[in-house]
């Protein structure tokens, strides 16, 4: 039972992963796709921010997925140590 849950879960989430660049094919939004809130222009410019990291959260997704695995994977033997001692 235990294994089947961990096994839909670990599906469910690699799903996820899978679609998220189909979700996140709209943005930055377009030309034809108008802002939904309209902001005033600044007054002066500000001075730009040195660009650090990137927009992607893929990695951390992916090493969650693998955290999540390996953590299931000492619970299932876990389980079975102490099956094994009783």
């Amino acid at each position: 039972m235990m294994k089947r849950l961990l096994l839909a879960v670990t599906v469910v989430i690699v799903l996820l992963i899978a679609a998220a660049p189909a979700n996140a094919e709209g943005y930055p939004p377009t030309e034809s796709q108008p802002p939904a809130l309209e902001q005033p222009a600044p007054e002066a410019p500000a001075p730009s921010l040195p660009t650090t990291g990137s927009d992607s959260s893929l990695p951390l997704a992916r090493g969650a997925v693998v955290m999540l695995a390996g953590g299931g994977i000492l619970l299932l033997a876990a389980r079975r140590r102490r099956a094994n001692l009783a």
